[in-house]
């Protein structure tokens, strides 16, 4: 009998994995993905250059820029490689270029925990992916033809055309850089053509690999609109903040933060100062080349599932990137935006408490009072959460992270974490003589806690 529940556990946690992810475990770079970006960090351009094919032209200009590049990324100590996300991630490309032999070794994948949506490819085979790209996706086959997209850069060489486009046109302008109107035009007509070039082959490239290559047009609608557009998720601050020691609207006489104003770019606006041809006209190719295909997609034949388990650790290290970063309104948003879909993640609700504890305490002028500032990463409600903060006084905002954090410790007993900021946030907000109260408590309950030595600080 014990043996049938395990089972039934088991297989509950796989096919419903939004239920199961009541914690989370952040990604690490492992001795594996160490070893790899510490060789980026020492190789040199002639290496690349060595490894690149024949050209009538000089390509070490173009490796040497590639190079600074991408070890200025490297640098940023943002890259995961070796970790189970980017594994994932490289076994679907790896599938793609199964029919294509002579890809082998010719490009690597790594992701970049970044909240922006993009993904690039470098002329020497970098392939980057962010979590925030990821984190937008629905199904494995869009993520596939992200990819294939990517990959077709390669396979075309497109990298290197740009850079010999870009050389004629300085030669045939007489510039230094391209610049001036006519080379301009050019130079961006020649980048458009080379993205619905990818886009075709990223196709061509997902049919053959077994995926639903009709997913190709969500995948970059889904990529392109903006996060009110895709996720609707409207922030309840009343029911999220509100308790018998914080009211909200008491706190917010002053005018609504609906009043802010939305900033979104135009995607399908005028594209000819742009390298990437308008959302309009990239979908429509790309459904007219679904058209004309005679396969038949395939339904989702890999395990979505798993997909799901992988995008919520997207979703998860994105919060980290924005924390880390000092963007606290960012993080804190994108923590109450996922408590809405995993209610009981406990890793969720001790970042909301940590977000909303560095707030209080050390938050920039400009990241809560600044309504001109815009957050192109998570539109509309974003900016909201950043309107009501920024609406509080510094005290209502510190009375609102003790209210917050004393209820979050509550909610989540036994939580080493939270019982530790109740005492810290109580010791800034209500002082000395209560926080003593709850540094003892935590002492009582993790007397070799990581907090230990700093609680008995405070009570000598």
């Amino acid at each position: 009998m014990k043996k049938i529940l395990i089972l039934l556990l088991v297989i509950f946690c796989r096919y419903s994995p939004v239920m199961c992810q009541a914690n989370y475990e952040p990604l690490q770079v492992g001795s594996e993905g160490a070893a790899e970006l510490k060789k980026l960090l020492n190789r040199t351009p002639d290496e690349l250059v060595s490894k690149a094919a024949p050209s009538r032209l000089d390509l070490k200009p173009l490796y040497v820029a590639v190079n600074r590049e991408v070890k200025q990324i490297v640098m940023n100590g943002n890259v995961l490689y070796g970790d189970s996300l980017t594994n994932y991630v490289a076994s679907i490309a790896n599938r793609l270029t199964e029919s294509r032999p002579s890809m082998k070794g010719t490009y690597k994948i790594y992701i970049l925990k970044n909240t922006v949506v993009n993904a690039f490819t470098f002329p020497d085979g970098t392939i980057l992916i962010t979590t925030g790209l990821i984190s937008r996706l629905r199904t494995e086959s869009q993520l596939a033809f992200i990819l294939g997209h990517e990959l077709a850069h390669l396979i075309k060489k497109h990298g290197e055309q740009s850079f010999v486009k870009e050389y004629s046109l300085k030669k045939q302008f007489n510039l230094t850089s391209v610049s001036g109107s006519n080379a301009f035009n050019v130079l961006m007509h020649y980048s458009q053509e080379f993205e619905m070039e990818a886009d075709a082959m990223g196709i061509e490239l997902t049919s053959n690999a077994g995926y639903n290559y009709r997913e190709a047009s969500s995948a970059l609608i889904a990529t392109s609109f903006n996060d009110t557009l895709y996720d609707y998720v409207k922030l309840d601050f009343k029911k999220s903040f509100s308790s018998k020691d914080f009211n909200v609207d008491s706190s917010m006489m002053k005018k609504n933060a609906d009043n802010i104003s939305i900033g979104s770019s135009d995607q399908n606006g005028n594209d000819e100062n742009s390298t990437h041809p308008n959302l309009d006209k990239r979908t429509i190719a790309i459904n007219e080349i679904i058209e004309h295909l005679n396969s038949t997609p395939s339904i989702e034949k890999y395990d979505s599932s798993l997909f799901i388990s992988f995008r919520y650790k997207a979703r998860m290290e994105n919060i980290l990137v924005s924390f880390n970063s000092g963007n606290y309104v960012e993080s804190m948003y994108l923590c109450m935006r996922w408590l809405h879909f995993y209610p009981e993640n406990t890793w969720l609700q001790v970042m909301c408490a940590r977000n909303i504890l560095w707030l209080a305490n050390y938050r920039p002028k400009e990241e809560t009072e600044d309504k001109s500032r815009k957050n192109d990463n998570y539109g509309y409600y974003c900016r909201q959460l950043e309107g009501f903060l920024g609406k509080l006084s510094g005290s209502d905002l510190k009375k609102l992270s003790y209210s917050y954090i004393k209820s979050c410790a509550l909610t989540q007993k036994k939580n080493e974490e939270l019982t530790f900021y109740v005492a810290f946030v109580s010791d800034f907000y209500l002082g000395s003589g209560i926080s003593r109260i709850y540094f003892n408590e935590y002492l009582k309950q993790y007397p070799h806690g990581k907090y230990a030595g700093f609680a008995e600080n405070k009570l000598k």
